[in-house]
């Protein structure tokens, strides 16, 4: 089991564990909040890091996307313009402010709704193992 997911189990073991209750969540409410923990928790090193690209990946631009590759050629993922200028900000130095604010000023959307995308494509590239934080 991956070190975050066991931290997960972990601390939501102990907060049920902390606070019982008479009332039990239905089965598809149980999954819904267990889904929004999992993400606030997975997303909780994004917000507060400065990711940075694993060592051993690369980038081949291609006409409409980026293809990141390991080693021995074998195609990882396929990134569209905007998700390869984020991975090009995963150096280590840009928080997500920063990095936030470099694809404001290069397309014309919503800081918020900037903001959100970055946080998704950096959980995306995180589940893969093409960053860290």
């Amino acid at each position: 089991m991956i070190k975050s997911k066991r931290n997960f189990l972990g601390a939501l073991l102990g907060t049920a564990a902390l606070v019982p209750t008479l009332k039990f969540p239905a089965p598809a409410n149980a999954y819904d909040s267990l889904k929004c923990c999992w993400c606030w928790y997975e997303s909780r090193d994004i917000l507060n890091g400065r990711p940075i690209r694993k060592k051993g990946i690369a980038a081949n631009s291609e006409a409409s996307f980026t293809v990141l590759s390991d080693s021995s050629g074998c195609e990882l993922l396929r990134l569209n313009p905007t998700a390869a200028r984020i991975w090009e900000l995963c150096d280590g130095r840009n928080s997500l402010e920063d990095m936030v604010a470099a694809i404001v000023a290069r397309y014309e959307v919503l800081p918020r709704t900037c903001a959100t995308d970055v946080v998704t494509t950096l959980a995306v590239l995180r589940r893969n193992g093409l960053i860290a934080c």
